[in-house]
């Protein structure tokens, strides 16, 4: 499955929320699971990484950019 499909993921200010997802595919496709990609674009003491460390490792990528990209779209 690791070849064959990929989780993106884009969080922001609900760490929480997102190491359970993360936990989810782990325990649902253990070593045959599919990749995990996160983009992380929230404050950075609100960061998945910063909360979550123990889920934030089991991604294949993390992405951690500036605070709030979606809201330069809509402007």
């Amino acid at each position: 499955m690791h070849d064959q499909a990929t989780f993106c993921i884009k969080t922001i200010h609900r760490p929480q929320c997102c190491a359970a997802l993360v936990r989810s595919i782990h325990d649902h496709y253990r070593e045959d699971r599919p990749l995990i990609h996160v983009l992380d674009d929230g404050k950075p003491e609100l960061r998945f990484s910063a909360n979550c460390p123990d889920e934030a490792a089991m991604v294949d990528r993390l992405i951690e950019t500036e605070y709030d990209l979606s809201e330069g779209m809509y402007n």
